[in-house]
């Protein structure tokens, strides 16, 4: 049987020059300063080019709502560089960072060093929403949600038989018998609370419940 077989290139340009391209079959694959055929089946063509003057990449830096991250934009950094980025989630808020659409540990800084190539690099955040209920209902989801920022979030609020909601509290402020509340376009942390109220078969309303 034909036994696999690997070849792996590196490729070192003298001092004072730079990897300006390298064609593998006639191909392009960039800057790359090692290539490796794995596996070694059939002939292959592999071409370098250098050039003394360092060549510029494009580091596309977004951010998403909900933190800061700097710099951002179309980022020019020359073959070998490197480029910081900081990254601020709002109070309360995670961070969530993709480069080159592969997601990393969360952090709020970040260096992209040794630049060979075109990168992506891109801020996300998200935000934490506490949801519980009192006895004589429930509020769905509950717990502790981790929310994308930006997006929206809905509860549904529901009192057991012979319960009426007594009052829903967003971060402390009473808001009324709701049956459900929706927080659009997150960018902070907020806190949602339910309490219930018992119906007496005289039609009277005692509040039997408190906020979990």
């Amino acid at each position: 049987y034909l036994k696999r077989a690997t070849a792996l290139y590196t490729i070192t340009p003298d001092a004072g020059n730079y990897i300006r391209d390298v064609e593998v079959d006639g191909m392009s694959v960039g800057t790359a300063e090692t290539y490796t055929f794995d596996p070694l089946y059939t002939n292959h063509t592999i071409v370098v080019s250098f050039t003394n003057m360092p060549p510029d990449f494009t580091i596309n830096a977004s951010v998403g709502p909900g933190g800061l991250m700097r710099p951002t934009g179309m980022l020019e950094v020359a073959q070998g560089g490197a480029q910081a980025f900081a990254i601020t989630p709002n109070p309360g808020c995670l961070a969530s960072l993709l480069v080159d659409g592969w997601p990393i540990e969360s952090r709020t800084s970040f260096n992209l060093a040794d630049v060979q190539d075109n990168h992506s690099v891109a801020a996300n955040f998200f935000c934490q929403i506490k949801a519980s209920a009192g006895a004589g209902g429930s509020i769905v989801p509950s717990g502790t949600l981790v929310v994308p920022a930006g997006t929206n979030q809905t509860f549904t609020i529901t009192p057991n038989p012979y319960y009426q909601t007594f009052n829903v509290q967003i971060d402390g402020v009473p808001q009324g018998p709701l049956t459900t509340y929706t927080f659009t376009n997150l960018t902070s942390p907020h806190v949602i609370g339910v309490g219930f109220a018992l119906l007496w078969w005289q039609g009277q309303i005692a509040r039997l419940s408190v906020y979990a």
